[in-house]
């Protein structure tokens, strides 16, 4: 087409005619125009891009999703554990003078290893430093996991910490998880003590 417009060769093709008016009206459209012609060795990409069927239909098997859908993605949600590792790797303190006394006296039950939150634990060995969001998976799987032994809540806790975790409400939440268990509730002995106080009575 470039031979065609330049004057070089005649334009006998209806085909290539059509073609040829097309490109003159839009070359009109520009103030300078420059044509180059291409050698097809030159330009495989283009040579191969005229031989696809159709360039615009795209075969997707399997789309990534069916319907649209909208989430709400929070890339770094905030924790308990921010305002105590901040301390430890920058030693920077609350202006408030009782939050930053606070802050102190708390963060020295903690220390930071291999870039992870550590507990400190008085007979048991440092306690890895658990999200909120990840402690019902922990309390599920020590509680009635493969292993699990259906603990109370106490003995729960415990059996936790020996596995090296730790957070903040650790006695509460395996508290309620295990009175949320209904295979402990059912197996769970039966209280015998009297419901009111014993009053002695003495036969006359």
């Amino acid at each position: 087409m470039v031979n065609q417009l330049t004057g070089s060769y005649q334009t006998k093709d209806e085909v290539l005619k059509r073609y040829f008016q097309l490109t003159k009206t839009l070359l009109h459209q520009f103030a300078q125009t420059s044509l180059f012609h291409i050698p097809r060795e030159m330009n495989s990409l283009a040579d191969e891009l005229t031989k696809e069927e159709n360039n615009n239909a795209l075969d997707i098997l399997f789309p990534a999703f069916e319907d649209p859908q909208i989430f709400d993605v929070e890339s770094n949600p905030e924790s308990w554990m921010d305002d105590i590792r901040h301390y430890l790797q920058t030693d920077e303190l609350p202006d408030d003078r009782n939050k930053a006394r606070r802050l102190r006296v708390k963060a020295a039950r903690y220390v930071i290893s291999h870039r992870q939150l550590f507990r400190r634990c008085y007979s048991l060995p440092l306690a890895k430093c658990i999200r909120e969001e990840d402690s019902k998976i922990i309390l599920e799987q020590i509680h009635s996991g493969d292993c699990g032994t259906h603990a109370s809540g106490r003995n729960l806790a415990l059996q936790i910490l020996r596995q090296g975790y730790y957070w903040p409400s650790l006695q509460k939440d395996a508290r309620a998880f295990s009175q949320r268990c209904p295979q402990c509730q059912i197996y769970s002995k039966i209280p015998r003590q009297p419901a009111g106080q014993l009053h002695p009575i003495t036969s006359s």
